[in-house]
């Protein structure tokens, strides 16, 4: 009998099974990634190959999020302030719906970005979209938009009901032809 305990002798088995990895001997080490979530400061803890955004919804930080992470919204972004290096390299896509510009100031699509080290990485997550109210300030913008384009349409007050004066009354022609009267 061994003068220790160790997972071994304690499972009978060759190792200790732990999160999926197979780790020997009792020293074993999780490996853990850590996100530091500005502006909240908040320090969440998670394994290497998960996205941000997955990373994000399980410690219950608020993301906004309309595909579920197939990168087709386009607004889970966020900006990484350090440990860019701990990331997957940006992907099409993600240059697509956020442009290159923001690629390159440090911005990535959390769907799409996923932790390939166990670093440390400090990202900064915008507040999320609210959807319906912008929808409302859209509309609202485009009716105020139709409405003064309507008033800029209307005749001024020489004419009546949008025709021009033509001498005549009703704004018909002087002539005894019936020209587009039977069009209507």
């Amino acid at each position: 009998m061994p003068s220790r305990s160790t997972p071994e002798t304690i499972l009978g088995i060759q190792g200790l099974i732990f999160c999926g990895v197979l780790y020997h001997g009792p020293w074993y080490t999780v490996v853990m990634a850590s996100v530091r979530v500005l502006p909240t400061g908040r320090e969440l803890t998670c394994e290497p190959g998960r996205s941000l955004l997955d990373v994000l919804l399980d410690h219950r930080e608020p993301i906004a999020t309309s595909c579920g992470g197939v990168a087709a919204c386009g607004m889970c972004r966020l900006r990484v302030d350090s440990g860019a290096a701990a990331l997957n390299a940006v992907d099409p896509r993600e240059t697509q719906l956020i442009g290159n510009l923001l690629v390159q100031q440090g911005w990535r699509l959390a769907c799409q970005a996923r932790l390939t080290a166990d670093a440390s990485i400090a990202i900064e997550v915008p507040p999320p979209i609210d959807s319906a109210g912008r929808k409302q300030a859209k509309w609202t913008r485009m009716q105020r938009q139709r409405q003064s384009e309507r008033r800029a349409r209307r005749p001024s007050s020489g004419t009546s009901k949008g025709r021009p004066s033509s001498g005549t009354s009703k704004g018909r022609p002087s002539s005894g032809t019936s020209q587009g009267r039977g069009r209507r």
